[in-house]
This record gives structure tokens, sequence and C-alpha cells, in this order.
């Protein structure tokens, strides 16, 4: 045995398996699309006030549903 390697800690495996998930885990979270809070919390109100209640608003979000299905 080569006296110059340095033995790992017990429990070593497990923490380099855990940094290689949270690596994982951060890049998908860095590809995700930006939210935009303020457009979010815009929508709220206006539904929360009955100003967003459209019959348009229901057809574009259904067919908007309906080809992300076809394509996913």
């Amino acid at each position: 045995m080569n006296e110059n390697r340095k033995k790992k800690p017990a429990g070593s495996n497990e923490t380099d398996e855990l940094n290689a998930n949270l690596r994982h885990w951060k890049q998908l979270l860095k590809e995700l699309p930006e939210v935009r809070v303020d457009k979010v919390q815009d929508a709220k109100r206006a539904i929360e006030n009955h100003q967003y209640d459209d019959d348009g608003v229901v057809e574009v979000t259904l067919e908007r549903i309906c080809n992300e299905m076809k394509t996913n």
C-alpha cells in the first residue's frame, strides 16, 4: 500500500455522492426559465379583484396546455 496516499474518512463516499447530487440539482435550477415574480403577482391581484376572469384567457390557457401536452 502506498504510504503517501491519504485514506478517505469514513462516510466520504456518501459525501461525494451527495456533492455530486447537489451539483446536478444546482445545474438543473440554473437551466430553469426566469420567473417574472412581478407578472405573477399582478395576475394574482387581478384574479382576486375579478378582473382576470375572461373567456379569452381561459381559451388561450386551454389551448396552450393542449399544445404543450402534444409536444411532450
